[in-house]
């Protein structure tokens, strides 16, 4: 995947609340936390229907969008990003 780069300024735009994933999801890439946790195996379920990276990924991904409840995961189900 191309890096993306991010120029980081003061602005008077409004900016929605996904704005925050991308530079926290292009910070997390250069991280080798996506290589360590899909490498754990769970007896009985050695490959899961969700990724352990996906699983962990959801909680930062939340605290972007300053939801703060694993259970607020719900409401962006079905969204396509």
């Amino acid at each position: 995947m191309k890096p993306i780069r991010f120029e980081i300024c003061e602005t008077n735009k409004v900016l929605v609340s996904h704005s925050g994933l991308a530079i926290a999801g292009a910070a997390l890439g250069y991280t080798q936390m996506k290589k360590q946790f899909n490498q754990i195996r769970v007896p009985g379920k050695p490959w899961p229907d969700i990724s352990h990276y996906d699983c962990i990924l959801a909680m930062p991904a939340l605290l972007c969008l300053s939801k703060i409840h694993c259970d607020d995961i719900k409401l962006y189900r079905q969204d396509f990003f």
